[in-house]
């Protein structure tokens, strides 16, 4: 069983130095030039008591959501998953789906377009235009039979007016500034062609493509090795600094530690907490927050089960969110081999007709009992590995 909220990279020494700028003068003082540089403006989106349901469900799945999306500020919505994020999420773009049940005391973007009034042909424009959106599972939202290019390409296309070449230019700067390797070639390829961490990419680089004044990104780096996040990230900051807005969805607390303003804790749809990271993730007062808090694995806990907290009567009580369960010791024994692979390699053919290496001499041995980590970057082979060995 996994912790409620995925902090992988986080442990509570390293989230306390992550939301506290003092710890490190270069931080505070990007911090500071950060907070100076932030344009205050209008909000370029207001919520306000927004709820969300449905005819066949009881009661509504959202409810009393309220906050605000400032030029160059992030938001991040996180709890776990069932609690409302996305839906709320998709709600913002006009993707909640058929026969929702939406209302609000006030959702208007920038002020002179309410959202509850919107048509289809407006939301057209919106969506891609005005508000940008990363979408949680990258291969079901790219369209399987159209090239990556094309696909951004769209984008620039209909809300844009830039000329044929002047798009497929811009598509390739996009793909780079995204991380991906080779933009001229991964252009040509299709979702099925590249790894998780490409396609989560390129749906990055369709997302931003027009320039949205908002960006709404769900698990924007769920799918990211650490190399690669950290430049999403670094993308998202510039992007900040120019002014755009950011509603993040996360389950990362390093991430949102990093990239959020205001946090807002959502438990079975509904906000039970909100304020600044630093606040929210290192001296939380809600029950469900100190829960997810306390969930966040570190040392002590390496090689030990980690569960979040049942209730939110349970962390009241100071029933412990992490759980020891003593991992399973190897054999002294030399363990029976059940799997050997030595040397495979995996070449594929480009769009353009070169042959491309994705996985060359790898070769491992697992024994009964073991388990085997295959680390590396997005793109470097190790899925391909995987397929090749069933």
């Amino acid at each position: 069983m996994t912790s409620a909220l995925d902090t992988r990279t986080l442990d509570p020494t390293a989230l306390q130095e992550a939301t506290d700028p003092s710890a490190d003068p270069a931080t505070a003082e990007a911090a500071s030039t950060a907070a100076d540089s932030a344009p205050p403006g209008d909000p370029l989106l207001t919520v306000e008591n927004l709820s969300i349901g449905f005819a066949h469900v009881p009661r509504p799945l959202v409810r009393g959501v309220s906050f605000e999306l400032r030029p160059g500020r992030s938001v991040a919505l996180v709890g776990e998953s069932g609690s409302g994020k996305s839906l709320t999420a998709r709600t913002l773009v006009g993707l909640t789906g058929a026969g929702a049940q939406v209302s609000a005391d006030r959702l208007v973007l920038a002020s002179d377009i309410d959202l509850l009034a919107a048509s289809a042909r407006q939301w057209q424009r919106i969506r891609g235009g005005r508000v940008g959106f990363v979408l949680q599972d990258a291969l079901v939202s790219l369209d399987p039979l159209r090239r990556i290019g094309q696909e951004i390409d769209e984008a620039l296309r209909l809300h844009t007016d830039l000329p044929r070449r002047a798009r497929r230019e811009r598509v390739h700067e996009l793909l780079a500034d995204a991380g991906i390797p080779s933009p001229a070639l991964r252009a040509k390829e299709r979702p099925a062609q590249l790894s998780g961490g490409l396609r989560q990419r390129a749906l990055i680089a369709s997302a931003i493509a027009a320039g949205p004044e908002i960006l709404i990104a769900d698990e924007p780096t769920t799918a990211l090795d650490s190399t690669v996040q950290a430049q999403v990230l670094e993308m998202l900051a510039q992007r900040r600094a120019a002014g755009q807005a950011l509603l993040l969805i996360s389950h990362d607390l390093a991430v949102v530690a990093d990239v959020a303003d205001e946090v807002l804790v959502m438990r079975s749809g509904e906000v039970v907490e909100r304020g600044a990271p630093q606040q929210v993730l290192t001296d939380p007062q809600h029950p469900y927050t100190k829960a997810l808090v306390r969930a966040i694995p570190g040392p002590a806990t390496r090689g030990t089960r980690l569960a979040a907290t049942a209730t939110p009567e349970a962390a009241e009580t100071g029933g412990d969110a992490v759980t020891g369960v003593s991992a399973t010791s190897a054999a002294d024994s030399e363990p029976e081999t059940v799997l050997q692979v030595d040397g495979v390699r995996k070449t594929f053919r480009t769009p353009g007709g070169e042959r491309r290496v994705a996985v060359a001499d790898v070769s491992l041995t697992l024994g009964r009992g073991e388990i085997l980590g295959v680390v590396g970057e997005s793109g470097s082979g190790k899925s391909t590995t995987g397929r090749i060995v069933l």
